[in-house]
């Protein structure tokens, strides 16, 4: 019995040690991670050109969770649909499909305004028929671009072959998601300035001087 309880307290001892090292190792991780989108937020506070910007999000979304692949749709008002507008990575001839919203991941997410994740797009039941027969689509991770209450597009990213999205890369795309979506909404309106003051000169029109006012005194 003695034997048991001191083999019980060193497993104990030795239980907590790693719990221990693994709680710090996670701090460490964590405080790296928000340094890092600090930087990323960042940089995007600099860009104003649309499709800069778009490979910015892109690139570090796929950056930060070591994928193989990523792409961004927007929203287009006017057509009512999703636009896969800026793809990294294998899947560059996708660029262009449109989706409508609740329609595949990507329109299920915009939909919703929630984020998801797939492990195996393929065998989901729900993919979109745009998508058939491409074998390389299996993990995937889709955020929506939201500002306020308006949902500008969804952040998707597609992992490896062996890749699968846990809580914690889905809390990281989030957060660099939300600093995206502020960003491409400041883009859009500073382009749509733009447009406007381009659109419509200043005209200084003369000044013409008022007729003379004819004063008429009666007796």
């Amino acid at each position: 019995m003695a034997v048991e309880g001191i083999a019980r307290d060193v497993t104990q001892r030795v239980w907590m040690e790693q719990a221990s090292q693994e709680s710090e190792e996670r701090h460490r991780q964590r405080s790296t991670e928000l340094v890092v989108l600090h930087g990323l937020s960042l940089r995007l506070n600099t860009l104003r050109d649309m499709a800069d910007l778009l490979r910015f999000v892109v690139d570090q979304a796929v950056m930060l969770l070591g994928a193989s692949a990523g792409g961004i749709y927007l929203y287009d008002e006017k057509c009512r649909r999703v636009d896969l507008c800026r793809r990294l990575g294998y899947a560059a001839e996708y660029v262009g499909r449109s989706l409508k919203p609740g329609e595949g991941l990507a329109g299920r997410v915009f939909a919703s305004r929630q984020s998801m994740s797939v492990a195996d797009y393929t065998t989901w039941p729900e993919h979109a028929s745009a998508f058939d027969g491409d074998a390389r689509l299996k993990a995937l991770l889709a955020v929506p671009l939201t500002v306020t209450r308006t949902v500008l597009g969804v952040l998707m990213i597609l992992g490896t072959e062996r890749q699968v999205f846990q809580e914690h890369d889905v809390w990281l795309v989030e957060m660099l998601s939300s600093q995206a979506a502020v960003a491409l909404e400041n883009a859009r309106l500073h382009a749509e300035a733009q447009r406007r003051s381009n659109r419509s000169p200043r005209l200084t029109k003369p000044v013409r001087p008022c007729p003379p006012r004819l004063i008429l005194n009666s007796c």
